[in-house]
C-alpha cells in the first residue's frame, strides 16, 4: 500500500504531523510501513524538519524520516502516486488499520486462478512477500 503524509492541512488548518492527535499514530504508520514493506511519500518536505512530529520523534525515526526525504529530492525520483493521502489524525488512524489488514486474494479454482497467482507473486514479489 502507499500512503502520503502531510499535506494538504487537516479540516482544522494544521498539517497531519504537527497534529497533536495524529503524532503516535503517524509513529505507529512508519513502523508498520517498514515492516510490511508499505510505501510512504512525504509531501511538503520543507515543512518536515520543522514540524512537531520530527522534532519529538526518537533519533532512528528522524533518520528514516530524513532517508525519505534525501530518496524524494533525488534528481531521478519521481513519486508514485499514493493509495491513502494522510492529511488529519482520522486519515492516520484509517491508514494504520489499513496497513495492519492481511492481504486475501480470492480465487475461483486453485489449480488454475491459483498457478496464475503464485507466478505473479515468484516474478513480482519482492524476497519478503
Amino acid at each position: 500500500m502507499r500512503f502520503a503524509l502531510g499535506a494538504p492541512r487537516s479540516a482544522a488548518g494544521v498539517p497531519v504531523w504537527d497534529d497533536e492527535e495524529a503524532l503516535e499514530t503517524l509513529d505507529r504508520l512508519v513502523a508498520r510501513a517498514e515492516e510490511a514493506h508499505h510505501l510512504l511519500l512525504l509531501l511538503d518536505l520543507d515543512a518536515l524538519e520543522k514540524s512537531r512530529w520530527f522534532l519529538t520523534t526518537r533519533p532512528r525515526l528522524q533518520t528514516l524520516l530524513l532517508d525519505l526525504r534525501a530518496a524524494a529530492t533525488a534528481a531521478a525520483w519521481q513519486a508514485p502516486r499514493s493509495d491513502l493521502l494522510v492529511r488529519s489524525a482520522a486519515d492516520a488512524q484509517r491508514a494504520l488499520r489499513i496497513a495492519n489488514t492481511p492481504l486475501v486474494v480470492l480465487v475461483e479454482n486453485r489449480l488454475r486462478d491459483g498457478a496464475l497467482v503464485d507466478a505473479a507473486i515468484r516474478l513480482y514479489g519482492s524476497e519478503a512477500l
